[in-house]
């Protein structure tokens, strides 16, 4: 069924002018004590939040031992070697001469001895096995000798197998 322009049916409202506004009218009228207090709880969570921030940031960490702890594996070794980061920069270039790729000479040994490749074993204690990733079944070295388990720092393994 179709409605005329004309149909006065058409112009009659659900809501009075009173009621559609109500709302915003309310909104309005919003006492001053909700809005003070509003304001103020987010004064005082901007506030607290500075103040939390501050503390924590003038807390004194070591950095050194928070990236150890979070980048490497637990090794007996690492709390007497007191690991130290720093930036370094490298020339990575491959035409670039440096003392490890020249013809072997005294001072070249020296170099490669400076960087460990002929390190020596370490000797992991039974009672720190379990907690470096080593299972009672590995090879163990015989009490005679001091007993616990043989370990080789990797990177430097990596270098002896480069020199030889």
């Amino acid at each position: 069924m179709r409605h005329s322009v004309s149909d006065p049916d058409v112009d009659e409202k659900l809501l009075s002018d009173e009621e559609a506004t109500w709302p915003r009218e309310q909104k309005k009228n919003e006492s001053l004590f909700k809005k003070c207090a509003k304001y103020f709880l987010f004064v005082a969570v901007a506030v607290f939040s500075c103040l939390v921030g501050v503390v924590l940031g003038r807390q004194q960490h070591n950095l050194d031992k928070v990236c150890t702890r979070q980048l490497t594996q637990y090794s007996p070794v690492i709390p007497e070697v007191g690991i130290e980061y720093h930036q370094e920069q490298f020339n990575g270039s491959f035409l670039k001469e440096n003392i490890y790729r020249q013809e072997a000479s005294p001072e070249v040994d020296a170099a490669w001895e400076a960087l460990g490749v002929n390190y020596r074993s370490l000797r992991v204690p039974a009672e720190e096995a379990q907690k470096s990733g080593l299972a009672p079944d590995q090879v163990k070295i015989n009490e005679k000798y001091g007993g616990g388990y043989p370990a080789n720092v990797e990177g430097l393994h990596h270098l002896h197998c480069l020199v030889c």
